[in-house]
């Protein structure tokens, strides 16, 4: 054999020794096959069909029975009815007395907070209810209730300095001093009572110089008749001539005697006016120191009035004391600051909002809605219920115009009482719809079919 052959018979047997023989190779693939055919699947390529079947029915239960709201999110603000009354402070100080606590019951016009001040409030405020009682009296034309007014002032303890008020104080005394002068047992009422008893005995005179006037003229009547008579008689030279002269001279005298009673009475008239013209100075001079005295006390109850305002903080209403906070005594206050507030007992809380035009068609009466106040993070507060109750019929330039009523008042769902405030800005989140899960997957996937 050359040297080719006997490369190929080398590589063939080489060949031949690696490789299985033809009938061993063909036994281990049948072997194979059975060995495929025979081995039990896993369990997950066994059942899965039957657990994605499984899967697929639960995820269109849960989304059947499971219901998502659709909601309507617009803005709204508080109103109030018969809204609670906040008690600002006017000026800025340390509170040094609260007379109520959180959540007590008080009446109108009690005093709820003092802040710090140099008076003593308890005095100034028994001044302040004399004083009213006594301009109430003296408008009432009762001019003596000064004198009980100065009674009952004796037993307070003027000792106590009433501060900033000491001066306006004195100026009223002063003036109520002056006008006591104006009274019954002063001196000017005295001699008002004695210009009257004196207008009553020149009245009396009058009618007494009257009479002696009529009886006077009476008395010269006669005696003209006498004196006519004497004159015949003189003439007929019947008398004397010096019976005739004196009957004369009487009849003169008598004249002259009627004419002094008539002069008598002038200088009675004149006695009269003068005297009235005294009484009504007199009378004018009262009326004018009552004037000035009930100016007095208008101004001094002007200058209580202002104190109070400023240091005092009565209830501006009834109801429930609310206060902002937690406030004790010793608190810096700042002016306008709000130490709480009174709510009436009728008070009543609504929404006032405006709804889109977008899914408006939606919207129904007595639909629920959740409240978040901007001034109260939802987070830590929570949100306030409400029901829809009042669509208006006509539309505005930002929609429709509604009223939402709060079923709990200002409580979140939390529990939190939130504090109002006039004008407070809400999210109003209306809930319009409640679909289905599976309903809204299929509705979406309409809506991205149409786009």
């Amino acid at each position: 054999m050359n040297l080719a052959t006997k490369t190929i018979i080398s590589t063939h047997k080489s060949s031949s020794d690696t490789l299985p023989p033809l009938n061993t190779l063909v036994f281990h693939e049948e072997d194979g096959y059975t060995t495929i055919l025979t081995r039990r699947p896993p369990l997950l390529v066994k059942w899965g069909t039957s657990l994605f079947f499984l899967i697929f029915c639960l995820l269109v239960a849960i989304g059947w029975f499971i219901r998502y709201p659709e909601s309507i999110v617009t803005q709204g603000k508080l109103v109030a009815v018969n809204a609670p009354h906040s008690l600002m402070v006017r000026t800025e100080g340390r509170l040094i007395h609260l007379l109520h606590q959180d959540g007590d019951s008080v009446e109108s016009g009690n005093l709820i907070a003092v802040l710090e001040n140099t008076t003593v409030y308890k005095t100034v405020l028994l001044l302040n209810a004399l004083s009213d009682s006594l301009q109430v009296k003296i408008t009432n034309g009762n001019s003596n209730a000064i004198l009980v007014f100065l009674q009952r002032h004796k037993y307070l303890d003027m000792g106590i300095h009433l501060g900033e008020l000491q001066p306006n104080h004195q100026q009223f005394m002063q003036a109520l001093q002056t006008y006591t002068q104006y009274l019954d047992g002063g001196y000017f009422l005295q001699k008002r009572q004695m210009l009257k008893s004196d207008l009553q005995t020149v009245a009396a005179q009058r009618l007494v110089l009257q009479k002696q006037l009529l009886l006077t003229k009476e008395d010269v009547a006669l005696a003209d008749e006498n004196f006519i008579v004497s004159d015949k008689l003189a003439k007929q030279k019947v008398i004397a001539q010096v019976e005739y002269r004196n009957e004369k001279s009487k009849f003169l005298g008598k004249q002259m005697q009627a004419q002094q009673i008539e002069s008598s009475l002038v200088g009675n008239d004149a006695q009269q006016n003068e005297k009235q013209q005294v009484l009504a100075a007199l009378e004018n001079d009262i009326d004018q120191q009552e004037a000035q005295f009930i100016r007095a006390l208008q101004q001094w109850q002007s200058c209580i009035a202002a104190w109070q305002q400023k240091y005092l903080l009565f209830a501006p209403c009834s109801g429930r004391l609310i206060l902002a906070g937690f406030i004790q005594l010793g608190s810096n206050m700042q002016q306008d600051d709000v130490l709480g507030s009174v709510e009436p007992p009728d008070t009543g809380y609504f929404i006032e909002a405006t709804l889109p035009q977008h899914n408006f068609g939606k919207i129904r009466i007595g639909q629920k809605a959740l409240l978040k106040f901007e001034a109260y993070p939802f987070e830590e507060f929570g949100a306030v219920e409400a029901t829809l109750n009042v669509i208006k019929a006509l539309p505005t330039d930002s929609g429709y115009l509604s009223k939402l009523i709060l079923a709990n008042g200002l409580i979140t769902n939390k529990g939190k009482k939130l504090h109002y405030q006039s004008g407070l800005k809400t999210k109003v989140e209306i809930f319009i719809d409640n679909q289905r899960l599976l309903e809204r997957f299929f509705y979406g996937m309409i809506k991205q079919t149409n786009h």
